[in-house]
Parts: structure tokens; sequence; C-alpha cells
């Protein structure tokens, strides 16, 4: 990362991150010896650094691996950075909850006592991809130590970096806040798809049997088609569901469908359901399902809640993908009365509907904190009582 050469605020400096922390990394125990393994000290690994707060560790080492191995022990607070790792792990930055040691391929960055260790978790944070962008050339790209520490980063004076870390603490406790209520409406969901999809509970003024179905006597399943390269363009009229995705766009209208019910044949997506509203091609690892005597939405959330159970029709090693014939077999249970059927879809709809209202609200604020945080760690936004205080009363709405 070079220096920036735009002006920056009155008492704030560049430094190298070596000026400002101490960096070094952590070590395996050998595999080989077993009394160096499942004790009760945490090792991190890169796979545990995602931008979070680790309070706990996948594997842990025992006393005597410490001693006898390069892993050190850190202190609750320590930043951690991936220097390497799958996909895109490297340059991803954590703050240890806990006291830990860290694999080899984790960076530890204790930042001294002048300065806010939170600050530079955010700053960290949001300078990502110009992390990733100073890797070493070579087969594999990685960080190294000597180049963390040649970083520079924006040092404000201690007070306006205690002060940024607030604006941002708040967004996050917001954000936080918003997750809460998502994951219990999903509970809720999840409770009443229980109790209503089984016919445990029957919805007032309502009675009868209910039957168990297979799926190809309530509805028909098709394969998609699958799609020259060709054909694909980059700003084609209809989105692709492939196997769940939407990988790009084809114009032809042959195969075009909307408000379907879709479930994904192949690949790691397998079993996936999903309904789309807009109009989509259906690629060749995808199944679309259209009704004949039974309620769309009612099936639809049928087979979600079915979804685990779909999965688990997967066949094949290598590339896994349910058969057409298992899914016509799969059995279902359905009301007879397709006002039931309709009662309990719109239920279960609006209480998906209420989950996608906070979802979309979430991105929002999400991408409100991500705005500030890019302009406030330069500099370009400062961070007065009143940006505090506006970004608190928004977490209380």
């Amino acid at each position: 990362m070079n220096k920036k050469t735009k002006n920056i605020p009155e008492g704030w400096q560049w430094v190298q991150l070596n000026n400002i922390a101490l960096i070094s990394s952590g070590g395996t125990p050998s595999r080989k010896n077993q009394s160096y393994w499942n004790g009760d000290v945490p090792w991190v690994t890169t796979s545990e650094i995602d931008f979070n707060i680790i309070l706990n560790a996948e594997q842990f080492i025992t006393e005597e691996g410490v001693k006898n191995s390069s892993a050190k022990k850190f202190s609750r607070g320590t930043l951690l950075m991936a220097m390497y790792g799958q996909g895109k792990t490297r340059g991803k930055v954590a703050k240890l909850g806990i006291c830990a040691t860290t694999n080899q391929a984790c960076a530890a960055i204790n930042i001294n006592r002048d300065n806010c260790t939170d600050y530079y978790f955010y700053y960290l944070a949001s300078q990502y991809e110009q992390i990733r962008n100073i890797s070493n050339d070579g087969g594999q790209k990685n960080l190294s130590s000597s180049i963390l520490k040649m970083i520079l980063v924006l040092r404000p004076p201690l007070p306006e970096q205690k002060r940024i870390v607030a604006v941002l603490e708040a967004w996050d406790e917001y954000l936080k806040g918003l997750d809460r209520k998502i994951e219990v409406k999903k509970n809720v969901k999840k409770g009443l798809m229980q109790q209503l999809l089984t016919g445990k509970k029957r919805l007032k003024g309502f009675s009868g049997e209910w039957k168990s179905v297979r799926l190809c006597d309530v509805c028909k399943i098709s394969k998609g088609t699958q799609l020259n390269r060709e054909h694909m363009i980059p700003a084609a009229q209809y989105p692709v569901i492939n196997g769940g995705v939407i990988p790009s766009g084809f114009t032809d209208s042959w195969n075009r469908k909307e408000n379907k019910i879709t479930i994904s044949e192949g690949g790691n997506s397998c079993g996936y359901v999903n309904f789309i509203k807009q109009d989509f091609w259906c690629g060749g690892h995808c199944y679309v399902v259209e009704i004949k005597n039974i309620n769309m939405a009612f099936l639809y959330q049928s087979l979600k809640f079915n979804e685990r159970k779909i999965m688990s029709l997967r066949v094949g090693s290598g590339l896994p993908n349910i058969q057409k014939g298992t899914l016509d077999a799969f059995k279902i249970l359905v009301s007879k009365s397709m006002q039931e059927q309709q009662a309990i879809a719109n239920i279960l709809t609006k209480s998906d509907d209420e989950v996608e209202v906070l979802e979309k609200k979430r991105v929002i604020i999400a991408n409100q904190k991500k705005y500030f945080l890019n302009k406030l760690i330069i500099g370009e936004i400062r961070t007065p009582e009143d940006l505090l205080e506006k970004v608190k009363c928004n977490g209380s709405n």
C-alpha cells in the first residue's frame, strides 16, 4: 500500500503499522505427538478469521504443545490477520475475545497503549482489498509479517480514534439488534411450519383428514435445458436459474418461466428449494415444479419445510444430484381442503415477508456503516457528538 497523497486532517499522521504495533505469528505443534493436542488452550486458524470477535476455537492444544512448538499465547484484544488461506481468507481480520494461540498463517497484531485497538480493527477491515493486493507474487499469493509491518495506516489523535470507534460500534449494535430480530422471526416461522404443515395444529374453521401424497400426484417436475456459452450474454433480459444460482442471462423466450418453484438438481446447492417471482430461464441443473391440484404457495412452504429431507436424496460422490424419479416419489402431507392450504400459506408467507423486510433493512444499514467507515477512517467525515447521537437514535428505532 503506497502512502496516500490526499490531505489529511490536522493532527493525523501516516505511520507504518510496526510503529504502533508488535507483529508476530504463531505455529503448529507436531500432529504426530498426540500429547500436544486436545488440551484446553484455544488454537485459532485462518478459517476462523472473518471480521469478527473470536470467542472460541475449533481446535485446542496442550501446554506441552505450546512449549514444544512455535505457537505463542496471545492476549485478549490482539488483532489477527490471515496471511494466507483458501479463497478470500487472505487479508481478513479478527479480534481475540479470549486468550489463544494461532497457527503460522495468522499474524498477531498487538496495538500499543498509545492507540485504540478497536480503531485499527475497523481500519484494517476497511483496507481488506488493498491489503490483499500487496501480497507476495507467486503460485499462491501470501502476506507475510514483513509486508504487514510496512503497511501505512492513518493515526488520528487518540480521542478521535475513540470517537470513531463509538460511532461504528453504535452501527454494529444496531446490526446485531436486527440480526436478533431476524433470528427470532425465523424461529417463529420454523415453529409455525412444524405445527401447521403437519396437521398438528388446525386453523379455526377447518377439520378433516390430511393425506400423504407423492409429489408427482400434485405437481409436474421437469428439468431445465442446458445452455451453450454462445447463448449467454452479460446484460440479458432474463436471469438463468441453474442449480439455485443466477450466473448470467438469456434473451430467448423459449423455456421462460415466472412465479415458479425450483429445486436444484445438482452441485453444492443440490436440493435447495426456491420460489422465483421474475421471468427466468431454467438451466440444466434445475427442476421446475408446476402445480396440478395443490395450492402453489402451500406446496412451496411444504417443500421448504422438507428441504433437508430433499437434500438427503442426493446420490453420487463427485457431483451429487437428485434423480427426477426419486423426487417424483417424495411424499408430503397435504390438507384435502384447498381453502385450508391457502390459509396456511398466507400465514407462512406473511412470516417470510416480515423476515424479508428486516433483511432488506439490514442491507441498508450495513451499507450506511460501510460508507461512514470508509469516510471516518480517512478523516473525510469527522465525528461530532451529533453524528454519534444520530446513529444511536436510528439504532433504537
